[in-house]
């Protein structure tokens, strides 16, 4: 195993062939586990697999005191796996290594798990994947026309950070309520206000077309400027943009029903009944044995 700044790497051995991407069986090579949460598999040239863990992870099996099995299983797909062999590395150390990193099997079916309540408790941003970086933009809050940041998503929320000395903004997940991707460098809020284009009346040059991204969010509008066309930026959002449409809807409230007749109210109604003639004494005394039964 060597271990830097890149990750891990471990020696493989007896692929079985199981990723579509990589069909061939007997296969050696190297396994990557990468410090943003991704595998890659490596068995020869043009014959390389990856995939994130809390989508495929990683379960170890000791095969001897020095060697160990790897099985890669699916999240959403339990009948899926596919193994290689580790021939000189003991589960142990693995099991170590990826224990450090937070991506054991059962720590990454937990998280996912985590995940999941959490989303369907209203917090849609869960999904996606952290210290992202999105568009290369201009902030109409910047206090110069040459300052140029970048728009990232961070575990905290939206981020605009426009270097050492530039500006730095964080919207948080929870506020965020709409994001508007167009090539109109204002935008309208509900409230009639109009949002001040700022810096972009600098930047803005007659023969150059930008694309703004608005972020509506506690009653606020933060917008950016990119130069990369509309298609682009939808695509470098999409993440974002996902999540935010896929809000879960709290359902209606169920109707409250109405509370049980008591044993008592029933028997009144059949001696009503009895008395009005319209139960004979058998019938009464059947109907009476029901209930009190």
């Amino acid at each position: 195993m060597t271990e830097d700044k890149k990750g891990s790497e471990y020696r493989v051995a007896n692929y079985d062939g199981g990723l579509k991407v990589v069909p061939e069986a007997g296969l050696a090579g190297t396994v990557e586990i990468k410090p943003d949460g991704v595998w890659n598999l490596h068995l020869g040239f043009g014959k390389n697999a990856f995939a994130r863990f809390e989508q495929m992870p990683l379960q170890v099996e000791p095969l001897s005191r020095e060697s160990c099995r790897v099985w890669i299983r699916s999240v959403n797909n339990p009948n899926f796996a596919a193994r290689f062999d580790l021939p000189t590395t003991p589960a142990s150390v693995l099991e170590a290594d990826l224990s450090e990193r937070g991506l054991l099997i059962n720590q990454v079916m937990a998280a996912a798990a985590e995940r999941g309540r959490r989303k369907a408790a209203g917090q849609w941003w869960v999904g996606i994947k952290p210290y992202r970086i999105l568009i290369g933009c201009h902030y109409s809050g910047a206090k110069t026309k040459s300052e140029v940041g970048n728009l990232e998503a961070t575990a905290g929320g939206l981020q605009y950070n426009g270097g050492v000395f530039g500006s730095k903004v964080t919207i948080p997940w929870h506020t965020i309520s709409d994001i508007e991707i167009s090539t109109q460098s204002t935008k309208r809020v509900t409230a009639g206000r109009v949002l001040a284009v700022g810096v972009f009346a600098l930047v803005a040059k007659k023969n150059e077309t930008y694309t703004y991204v608005h972020i509506t969010a506690s009653n606020s509008v933060w917008s950016f400027a990119t130069k990369s066309p509309q298609p682009k930026v939808l695509a470098a959002m999409k993440p974002v943009l996902d999540a935010l449409n896929s809000r879960v809807q709290s359902p209606p409230p169920a109707p409250v029903a109405a509370p049980p007749s008591s044993v008592a109210d029933e028997l009144a109604k059949l001696a009503k009944l009895k008395a009005d003639g319209l139960l004979t004494e058998e019938e009464f005394a059947a109907q009476k044995a029901r209930l009190l039964s």
